[in-house]
């Protein structure tokens, strides 16, 4: 009733009530029939209504407000239940103690437990040993700070009947709370168990990467784009056989430039502006200590998800010892091509005395067959055609013995460094350079002999006409494709339109090159101009679908440009 007497409706109703029973004590006890009284009276209750009215109005307007009120208040409740349940975390609402008093689907999921059986249970049921303390640690911390302050930090939830959890809890005293002893928390609970288990990964394959990262005999050296090394590993330093503080304080161009730096140095400088995006290269680089070493160095541009160069990547290995064989390969060589001499010398002496005898004395009785009858004829004939195939099986052997010992015993990428040490000493004005890379698997016998012809006439063409001081041969496996590009820096020539112009000027082992590149499905193409070197190149398909035998004619007259 006390409420109600605060009401406004209910305060006019007692102002009224009480007025009239003073009015009613002031009348004498007597009939009067004082009509100014009455009229009083009448003025006094057709205010009072009148009051009365207003009062009722501003009441059914509050009602309204509070019916709006409970409406939206209806609302907000709904809808923070339907944002706390369709929550991707496990939000939980606990006492100062930790036990539960509501809690989301995800909270249910986590916990393997139903959503409505989550009341009363205690968050410590589902920790334990240093993960149980330190939840012990924070609710004591928690019940004293200020609300609003959160806690945060990572432990391990074991949810029933499941496996444990990697977690990340965040605590926080609800402003709301009415004292100490109603404290109230608010608890977010986030499962992090793949990312932690990606994390563990990361450092695990991290930690491997740097085990072999330090302990692979390959230089290994991260640069910047301008060369800088940012880190390297110990085969790195004893490669170049320079101090840390050395290597430290080094720039890549200035390490290579104590060695022969022109085919690296304008490399290295397409790398960095973008131009390429790996270079491989063989050549000598002197040490700190003053030694010279063959290096194979691998130089690759690395990129952001974007395209954007971000860094240099280098690997070096020191092939020394591989050299060194290779020089044992070319003393075989020369072994192997005193031999051949003396093979072409008796070869010719057979081939004389043999097959060219036999030939001559076929000939002979070819000749004297018009002289006999017919039935000696036939004989004789018999006779011929016997020797005939004599003489086809002895040049069919003898021409057997004439592919390179090194090509059929070492494979393709030996020969050609053979041939190109043979060359750099017969030429030693020319520097030769041959870098072949990703040629581990076999090749077809015709695909390296073929291939391996073309390079000998290129390269004996470039000495021969041009003038080159440097010479770089590049031998690469492109995913079904063996690349050879032969470049030099001679006096180059106007290449012609048509191979029969080539003919007229003397290249006949450029057309012979080309000959025997449509033989192994591909064109030989050229680039050249007066006064700025030539290049050749020839991709062979590696796949035996795609080497189908074609003649020069049947591919055009006109030259491929490169």
């Amino acid at each position: 009733m006390a409420l109600m007497k605060e009401d406004p409706f209910f305060t006019k109703i007692e102002e009224f009530r009480q007025r009239l029973e003073e009015f009613s004590l002031s009348q004498p006890t007597g009939p009067s029939q004082d009509g100014q009284s009455l009229q009083e009276l009448q003025v006094s209750i057709s205010t009072m209504l009148e009051e009365l009215h207003v009062a009722s109005e501003e009441l059914s307007q509050q009602n309204e407000e509070l019916h709006h009120a409970h409406t939206l208040l209806d609302f907000e409740r709904r809808r923070y239940t339907r944002l706390f349940d369709a929550a991707p975390d496990a939000y939980l609402v606990t006492n100062r103690l930790g036990v539960i008093q509501e809690g989301n689907i995800a909270a249910s999921i986590l916990l393997n437990i139903p959503q409505e059986r989550l009341p009363k249970k205690a968050l410590a049921t589902f920790l334990r040993g240093d993960a149980l303390r330190d939840m012990l640690y924070y609710l004591r911390h928690i019940a004293i700070l200020h609300p609003g302050e959160r806690q945060g930090w990572e432990t391990v939830l074991h949810p029933r009947n499941q496996p444990p959890i990697d977690v990340q809890i965040g605590a926080v005293a609800d402003a709301t709370s009415a004292s100490d002893n109603e404290i109230t928390l608010l608890w977010l609970i986030r499962d992090i168990t793949a990312q932690k288990r990606m994390q563990r990964a990361f450092f695990e394959s991290q930690a491997r990467f740097q085990t072999i990262f330090q302990a692979t005999q390959i230089g290994v050296a991260l640069m910047d784009l301008e060369g800088r090394l940012v880190e390297h590993n110990p085969a790195f330093q004893s490669i170049f056989g320079q101090s840390e503080s050395n290597l430290r304080a080094a720039m890549y161009p200035k390490l290579i430039a104590k060695g022969y730096p022109w085919e690296e140095t304008l490399m290295f400088a397409a790398l960095r502006e973008g131009r390429r995006d790996l270079y491989a290269i063989e050549q000598v680089h002197p040490r700190g200590d003053g030694f010279r070493i063959w290096v194979k160095t691998r130089v690759s541009l690395l990129r952001d998800a974007e395209g954007k160069p971000t860094s240099i990547l280098g690997l070096f290995e020191d092939i020394s010892a591989q050299r060194l064989r290779d020089q044992e390969i070319l003393h075989l060589e020369r072994t192997l091509e005193d031999a051949r001499e003396k093979e072409r010398e008796s070869l010719a002496r057979e081939l004389h005395d043999g097959p060219l005898q036999s030939t001559l004395g076929i000939l002979f009785q070819l000749q004297q067959l018009e002289n006999l009858n017919p039935a000696d004829q036939r004989q004789e004939i018999q006779t011929v055609i016997s020797e005939m195939q004599e003489v086809v099986s002895t040049l069919r052997a003898t021409t057997g013995l004439l592919r390179s010992p090194i090509l059929a015993h070492f494979g393709l990428e030996q020969a050609i460094h053979a041939h190109v040490n043979k060359i750099q000493e017969e030429n030693p004005d020319v520097r030769v350079a041959a870098l072949v890379d990703n040629l581990e698997e076999p090749l077809l016998p015709r695909v390296e002999q073929g291939l391996f012809r073309i390079y000998q006439h290129v390269l004996a063409n470039v000495i021969r006409h041009g003038q080159a001081s440097h010479i770089i041969v590049r031998l690469q496996r492109q995913q079904d494709q063996l690349i050879m590009e032969v470049e030099d820096d001679g006096v180059g020539f106007t290449v012609p339109q048509r191979w029969s112009d080539l003919i007229k000027d003397d290249h006949y082992g450029l057309v012979g090159s080309a000959e025997r590149a449509v033989q192994l499905g591909d064109e030989l193409r050229i680039r050249s101009e007066l006064g700025t070197g030539t290049a050749i190149r020839v991709s062979i398909p590696l796949r035996k679908e795609d080497q189908q035998k074609h003649s020069l004619d049947e591919l055009g007259p006109e030259i491929p440009r490169y």
